[in-house]
């Protein structure tokens, strides 16, 4: 079971935040994860797609709107095990869309990369169990 947390997961990040990415970046190169970074969400479907299995997905709240509503249900629904995490500065309204949408977790910012890193390992072993 810890080997497939410790296994090359593939994540995918969306986000135009630097430092986030730097931060992402540096926890999982250290941890041997794929990290795919992206820069919009609009076409979030065709990059899902495009890699199999994909461990999780953390957006920037700053790229999602009402509009993504469709492409966040659709990600649920086809790919119930991705974990699906919103990073945001903390609101009530984020955290409301955040549940609404499907999301697993919303990690406020800022952020340090370890918060990231457990819901990771705990969501990932979690999948692994069932």
């Amino acid at each position: 079971m810890a080997n497939y947390v410790n296994a090359k997961a593939r994540i995918i990040f969306v986000s135009k935040d630097i430092v986030c990415f730097l931060m992402i970046e540096k926890l999982f190169s250290r941890l041997g994860w794929e990290l795919i970074c992206k820069d919009e969400i609009d076409n979030l479907n065709q990059i899902v797609e495009g890699y199999p299995s994909v461990a999780a997905i953390i957006i920037d709240g700053a790229l999602l709107s009402d509009e993504h509503e469709h492409l966040i249900r659709w990600l649920r629904q086809l790919h119930h095990e991705t974990v699906l995490i919103l990073t945001d500065h903390f609101s009530t309204t984020m955290l409301s869309k955040a549940i609404h949408f499907g999301f697993d977790e919303f990690v406020a910012k800022p952020f340090n990369t370890a918060q990231i890193k457990l819901i990771l390992e705990r969501k990932l072993l979690h999948t692994v169990d069932e």
